[in-house]
């Protein structure tokens, strides 16, 4: 019910309101964006990650997220854009000594909402709605025999910030940006050794991004490639034992961002 992606369109906003377009005219870009990126969520590591007694790490290999682009140009320094990226991780952590291992794997993905204003020629400030979110399968697998389980993380909120483009030369240009974002989120747990469990988390934390980006003026395409941060913070008031325990843990996402958006005149 709920997800999404705020530092690309940080970046691509400041991408899309820079293409130019006939004073008074309405623009519309489309493209798509892709993310090389590491996480580490906030159950990767810790004494309660559901798993059982004791501190558990979880090993995630980086994996690519990705995902289309839309833009709507309402004047020349107004823009509507949302952006989804979606992907695939794998997680697993064992007890050798127990013979047991877990393996969870996750499909998480993020959607982005922003009202993007150009301020100055170089400068812009937004504002949106950010939706993030996570599922996983669960399998514990034990001298005994094997389980399943299953979890699911959905959130939701306000996000605002700005971004500022300064030419580096020709049509080459840098942006740097950065936001806040709230989060209110649920957590539903089913795990392998039975039960299922619900509670409510809000989150804090912000992400920042720099990129550089070469406009085709010609072909009104801008491709864009730079490095992503996003940290977030969550707070649960309750908590049930043997059950995750999300009060005061981070949820840590970057990588490596490649993006192409073409705009044409409505």
């Amino acid at each position: 019910m709920k997800r999404t992606i705020l530092s690309a369109v940080i970046a691509l906003c400041a991408v899309i309101i820079f293409i130019p377009a006939p004073s008074g005219a309405m623009s519309l870009g489309v493209g798509a964006t892709t993310w090389y990126a590491w996480w580490q969520p906030a159950w990767a590591e810790g004494e309660s990650t559901g798993v059982g007694p004791g501190s558990f790490d979880w090993e995630i290999d980086p994996s690519i997220m990705a995902g289309p682009i839309i833009s709507l140009g309402v004047t020349d320094s107004i823009t509507l854009s949302s952006v989804l990226v979606f992907g695939k991780y794998e997680a697993s952590t064992s007890i050798p000594a127990a013979l047991e291992t877990w393996s969870r794997d996750v499909t998480k993905y993020e959607i982005d909402t922003t009202l993007a204003w150009r301020v100055m020629p170089m400068v812009s400030l937004f504002a949106g709605l950010k939706f993030l979110g996570y599922r996983y399968d669960e399998t514990h697998e034990t001298t005994m025999g094997t389980y399943n389980g299953e979890s699911n993380f959905d959130g939701y909120g306000p996000g605002i910030g700005g971004s500022v483009t300064l030419p580096v030369t020709g049509n080459l240009f840098a942006s740097l940006s950065a936001s806040f974002i709230y989060l209110i989120n649920n957590y539903e747990n089913k795990p392998p050794v039975g039960g299922s469990y619900s509670s409510d988390v809000t989150g804090y934390g912000g992400n920042a991004s720099l990129s550089l980006m070469y406009l085709f003026p010609g072909y009104n395409t801008v491709i864009s490639a730079g490095l992503r941060y996003q940290a977030i913070k969550f707070s649960q008031d309750e908590v049930i034992g043997g059950q995750f325990n999300y009060d005061g843990n981070r949820d840590h996402f970057y990588g490596v961002t490649v993006s192409a958006i073409y705009t044409f005149n409505l």
